[in-house]
């Protein structure tokens, strides 16, 4: 009997150990998937999961659990946000000292664990990833984001916002829209986000701006270039040009959140084949030439972007 109950446990012991190889860990900025594999105290990150061996079945269903481990040895429990097997993110203290170190993600047996380094700062700023816009707000009475029709203009104050700026300070921060520096008025935390950073920037009155719809926004800081992305633009009280050379009236629609149409073609002939359903082959006697209109329509969105030439 006694042999039996150690193989029981080998078992249990190897299963457990097998569950525990099964996947890996991917830490990065929680606002841009190019910072990867480093972090700044006082910042959201983000987590997901890379499998070497198939997805668990059933999956599991507890709560994750993320620890940090310093190369001291301490170990910190990590708050979370939207956290699960695949996916989530986490607030990294700002206790947390510089340096490498190592973030355990448990869910029921399955345990992740991957390397990260804490470093002082390591920002990006949070936009659109289907259209490579900021999230981003014109300060013009009721603050409110840039649209097409009523884009930067000189003069201009707008907000835009990420995470990881760490001890880094407004002095340190160099922005600019196109090729015009930008004056910095505030680079810091959002008091009531943790963990979120907030720059306040300005486009000098008489500036010249691009009229496009896609201005690239350039931001770094201590010399280090952070991932971005575009606003429309406009040196004039006119709306921003769009690659498709769109009407007023479609940009309006689009700041509206609604697709337009830009295509369309009709299919007007087609051939109906049948085969046999076990062996494949094409059952020749039963096909037919048939004629039929059909309307497709490809629609453009907001969040749809053409780079210019």
């Amino acid at each position: 009997m006694i042999p039996r109950i150690v193989w029981i446990c080998a078992i249990t012991a190897s299963t457990v150990l097998a569950q525990q190889q099964s996947f890996t860990l991917n830490i990065g900025n929680e606002a841009s998937l190019s910072i990867r594999g480093k972090v700044a105290p006082g910042s959201l990150a983000g987590y997901s999961v890379t499998f070497r061996s198939p997805v668990p079945y059933p999956f599991p269903s507890g709560q994750p659990k993320l620890t940090l481990r310093q190369e001291t040895g301490l170990e910190i429990p990590l708050e979370t946000n939207m956290a699960g097997l695949l996916s989530g993110q986490f607030y990294v203290p700002n206790s947390v000292q510089h340096g490498p170190a190592t973030v355990t993600l448990q869910v029921d047996d399955y345990v992740a664990t991957g390397t990260v380094d804490i470093v002082p700062t390591a920002p990006a700023l949070y936009v659109d990833l289907l259209a490579e816009t900021l999230d981003a707000q014109v300060i013009r009475g009721t603050p409110e984001p840039p649209k097409f029709r009523e884009p930067i203009h000189p003069g201009d104050t707008f907000t835009v916002w990420g995470t990881g700026l760490g001890n880094a300070s407004a002095a340190e921060v160099r922005a600019r829209i196109g090729t015009r520096t930008l004056d910095v008025l505030y680079a810091g935390a959002v008091p009531h986000l943790r963990g979120v950073d907030q720059y306040n920037l300005r486009v000098p009155p008489g500036a010249t701006l691009p009229d496009t719809c896609f201005t690239g926004v350039e931001l770094t800081v201590r010399g280090t270039a952070v991932p971005s992305g575009t606003l429309p633009t406009s040196t004039t009280g006119d709306p921003c040009r769009h690659p498709l050379n769109l009407t007023s009236d479609q940009l309006a629609t689009l700041d509206r959140d609604e697709p337009i149409p830009v295509a369309s073609f009709v299919l007007s002939n087609y051939t109906a084949r049948l085969y046999d359903p076990v062996t494949f082959d094409p059952l020749e006697l039963i096909e037919r030439q048939e004629t039929a209109g059909v309307d497709v329509r490809n629609q453009w969105s907001r969040r749809d972007r053409l780079h210019d030439p």
